[in-house]
């Protein structure tokens, strides 16, 4: 599970609870809320990665497949 604490057209900035890797890919699902039935895949790769503290890692991640559904949440967050 990430949490997103701050979105851009290209990425963005989270916390996951694993050691994440910088340059590593990995595919996630965009979930905007529960009435969300189709959620969006896309794919990043680790820009960024810092231990905050146990088992709690900040990432900085771009988009790198699926930018149409990342798109889809960046215009739904951005209002």
């Amino acid at each position: 599970m990430c949490t997103i604490k701050d979105i851009s057209k290209m990425g963005f900035r989270g916390e996951v609870e694993f050691a994440a890797k910088i340059g590593n890919v990995y595919s996630g699902k965009v979930v905007l809320n529960t009435d969300d039935h189709k959620p969006g895949k896309f794919s990043i790769r680790v820009a960024f990665a810092k231990r905050v503290c146990q088992d709690r890692y900040q990432i900085g991640a771009e988009i790198i497949n699926g930018r149409d559904n990342w798109k889809r949440l960046f215009t739904q967050t951005a209002h």
